[in-house]
């Protein structure tokens, strides 16, 4: 039986946006991590916490 890790900290972390609705992300993960978990969870954020940068 395998084990994933509850918890995913992404390395070496960057994004940069093309356009103002195109965001591009890199980032590593350790082996057996899904990056469309992490891509969820930083979309499912409160958007209290967001800052809008385009202003």
């Amino acid at each position: 039986m395998v084990r994933r890790a509850i918890i995913v900290v992404p390395h070496n972390m960057h994004w940069k946006w093309l356009e103002q609705q195109t965001l591009k992300l890199s980032f590593s993960l350790p082996k057996g991590s899904f990056a469309t978990s992490v891509i969820r969870e930083l979309i499912n954020q409160s958007t209290e916490n967001i800052i809008d940068i385009a202003e």
